[in-house]
C-alpha cells in the first residue's frame, strides 16, 4: 500500500513537471539551410561568446525581451520577457484560435536546448544590430486631433560578464530577415505550435553592376558593367557590358554559366564596402550590389578600383571570346 502510494505521488510529479515546461524539448526547427547542424559550441554559450560578431570578448547572453504594441490594429500586440531558464512573461495572440483575447505565460520553465535556439538565433543578428539612441525631442502638432496611437517597438538583449553582472542593451528593430528566424524561435518558445522556421544567414551577393559615367548608349564616354543572375535559372547569369574600344562603341549581352560569376564574385569579395560612400541616385559612378534578400546597396569605389573592375571584366570578356 504504501509503495503504491510513493509510484502515484512520483507520477504525479512527474506530470506536473511536464505540463510546467513550455514545450520542453518538442520544439523542432525546420529550416532551409539547417539549423541543427550549426556548431553548438563557440557563439552558441558552451564555448563562450568570442566568436559571435558584434559581442564583446566575456559576455553571455541571458535574457531577451521583445514587443510590439500597435497604435493602429487589433489582435497583433505582443511581448516577451525569457531569460535562459524561463519565460518570465510572454503575452500574444495565438495563431491558431479563433479568440481573440491574448495568452498570458508567466514563470515557465522553458530547457536548455530552447535557450539555444534562442540564443543562436539571437546571436546571428548581432552584425546588423544598432544601439537603441532614445530621442528626448517631442514634435507639437497644434491644432491636430490624433485618433490613434503610433507603434511601438522593444527590442532588448541582456548580457552576463564573467562576474555575473548583468547589463540590458536595447537596440533598434533590425531591417534584416534574420529577424524572422530570431521572433519565429521566440514565439514557438512561448508558443510550441510546430511552426516552419526558416533559419536566415548573412545575405549574399548574386550580382553587380557598375556604372561610371555617362553610356556608351547614349554616346556617352563612360562604360558600365553588370553580372547579375536570371531570375528563372539559380545557375545562369546575365551578362551586360557597354564600353568603347577603339573609339567605338561595344555592346555585349551574353547568358553566362556559375563558374564565370564564382570568378566574379570572388573578384569582387576583396573590397571593403564599409569603406564606401553610398552612391547618390544622380551620382555619375556608382557599384550596385544585388544580395539575395533583394536589397540592392549602391556604392561609390575610388577612380582606381573602377578601373580595377573595368579591367578584370575586359579579361572576361577575352577570355569567352576565344
Amino acid at each position: 500500500m504504501i509503495i503504491a502510494l510513493l509510484i502515484a505521488v512520483v507520477l504525479v510529479a512527474v506530470l506536473v513537471g511536464c505540463k510546467k515546461n513550455a514545450g520542453g524539448d518538442t520544439q523542432e526547427t525546420k529550416n532551409v539551410t539547417g539549423v541543427e547542424n550549426m556548431k553548438t559550441d563557440g557563439a552558441n554559450g558552451t564555448g563562450g561568446t568570442d566568436s559571435a560578431e558584434g559581442v564583446a570578448d566575456g559576455l553571455t547572453l541571458c535574457g531577451i525581451e521583445y514587443s510590439f504594441h500597435s497604435g493602429t490594429m487589433m489582435g497583433v500586440d505582443e511581448s516577451y520577457i525569457i531569460n535562459e531558464k524561463e519565460i518570465v512573461n510572454a503575452s500574444f495572440f495565438p495563431e491558431e484560435s479563433g479568440n481573440r483575447e491574448p495568452k498570458i505565460v508567466e514563470n515557465v520553465a522553458i530547457t536548455e536546448a530552447q535557450w539555444k535556439n534562442i540564443e543562436k538565433a539571437a546571436l546571428n543578428l548581432m552584425p546588423v544590430l544598432e544601439v537603441f539612441v532614445p530621442n528626448d525631442k517631442k514634435v507639437e502638432f497644434p491644432d491636430i486631433e490624433v485618433l490613434d496611437g503610433g507603434d511601438k517597438t522593444t527590442f532588448a538583449f541582456e548580457w552576463k560578464d564573467k562576474d555575473g553582472n548583468v547589463t540590458r542593451t536595447e537596440y533598434y528593430y533590425p531591417n534584416d530577415r534574420r529577424v524572422h528566424t530570431y521572433l519565429d524561435t521566440v514565439r514557438e518558445t512561448a508558443d510550441p505550435i510546430g511552426r516552419e522556421i526558416v533559419w536566415y544567414g548573412e545575405p549574399e551577393i548574386t550580382g553587380i553592376y557598375l556604372t561610371v559615367g555617362d553610356s556608351p548608349i547614349t554616346n556617352g564616354k563612360g562604360y558600365s558593367f553588370q553580372c547579375s543572375r536570371k531570375s528563372d535559372d539559380e545557375n545562369a547569369w546575365y551578362l551586360f557590358c557597354y564600353y568603347i574600344k577603339d573609339g567605338k562603341n561595344v555592346s555585349i549581352s551574353e547568358v553566362v554559366g556559375k563558374e564565370t560569376w564564382d570568378r566574379v564574385h570572388e573578384f569582387i569579395k576583396k573590397y571593403d564596402t564599409s569603406k564606401w560612400d553610398s552612391a547618390k541616385s544622380d551620382g555619375k559612378v556608382s557599384l550596385t550590389y544585388y544580395m539575395d534578400d533583394g536589397k540592392q546597396p549602391r556604392f561609390v569605389p575610388s577612380n582606381k578600383e573602377c578601373e580595377e573592375i573595368r579591367e578584370f571584366f575586359l579579361g572576361i570578356i577575352e577570355e569567352l571570346s576565344k
